[in-house]
């Protein structure tokens, strides 16, 4: 199975974090890498919109589904 490396680049001016993932399962990963952002961003559970960081991880997502 070949691997794709996607760039996450946090619009924060966050560290650029690359996500290496298999070409199969993209979807199932650019979800759950949202998912656990979600569950340890102290951010993202004090307010009621995404973080920067997580809206990226969730454009990375949309952008696999289609």
């Amino acid at each position: 199975m070949s691997k794709q490396d996607v760039q996450l680049e946090p619009e924060n001016g966050g560290e650029v974090r690359w996500l290496a993932v298999a070409a199969a399962g993209r979807v199932q990963t650019a979800y759950r890498a949202f998912l656990e952002h979600g569950q340890a961003c102290s951010e993202c559970a004090a307010l009621e919109a995404r973080c920067p960081e997580a809206e990226t991880l969730w454009v990375a997502y949309r952008g696999e589904r289609r």
